[in-house]
């Protein structure tokens, strides 16, 4: 069993790194709606929806950076612009995931006596593939 080693895990926008990633998130759900009737002899009955993903990013603020910042977050989102972002960890042979999304929430947080963080919120659209890395 080959596991996913987490210190790896990293998302990427095009090409280029999240910096400063300190956590990641990939989440995928199905909406699920009831279609329980009268017929269905008191149990409840439900039917797949809208499949949707979403990737989370929380760093170190930092806005120089050669890699994808704080300043490109920012910039990302303020300007709509759908991004190629993918969840990796680089090792060959194992799954990557990657899609097309949109920045939905930037947020800093400057706590008193500690370092500037942050998250980014990528909201998926249309399909997230998995593939091998080669």
């Amino acid at each position: 069993m080959s596991v996913f080693n987490g210190d790896l895990m990293i998302i990427k926008v095009g090409s280029t790194q999240v910096a400063e990633l300190t956590n990641c998130e990939l989440t995928a759900s199905t909406n699920m709606f009831e279609v329980t009737s009268k017929e269905s002899g008191g149990k409840k009955e439900i039917l797949a929806g809208n499949s949707e993903w979403s990737a989370t990013a929380d760093i170190n603020v930092d806005f120089q950076s050669s890699n994808w910042d704080a300043a490109d977050m920012w910039a990302a989102w303020d300007a709509k612009t759908a991004l190629s972002i993918t969840v990796t960890n680089g090792v060959t042979g194992d799954k990557q995931f990657a899609g097309t999304a949109y920045v939905d929430n930037v947020t800093y947080t400057g706590p008193q006596g500690d370092k500037a963080s942050g998250t980014v919120s990528f909201a998926g659209t249309g399909a997230l593939t998995i593939s091998t890395i080669v």
